[in-house]
């Protein structure tokens, strides 16, 4: 889910639910390949022009408690 929590300091908020994290595969330690993902968020304006804003890597981990 991507929220703007302040939109005039330019503050977004982008979330990943439970059921989203529980389809991710996960190798058995995180920097196995399985374990690692990229991610990028995009603006696009009225005249459909793509300004790129953040992009990385996300690594994840199996899940450890219940």
């Amino acid at each position: 889910m991507f929220t703007t929590t302040n939109a005039l300091m330019g503050q977004v908020e982008f979330t990943v639910s439970s059921a989203e994290t529980t389809a991710l595969m996960a190798g058995l330690t995180e920097d196995e390949p399985e374990s690692i993902y990229v991610y990028d968020i995009e603006y696009t304006n009225e005249g459909a022009y793509v300004q790129p804003l953040i992009y990385g890597e996300v690594k994840v981990f199996r899940e450890v408690t219940k």
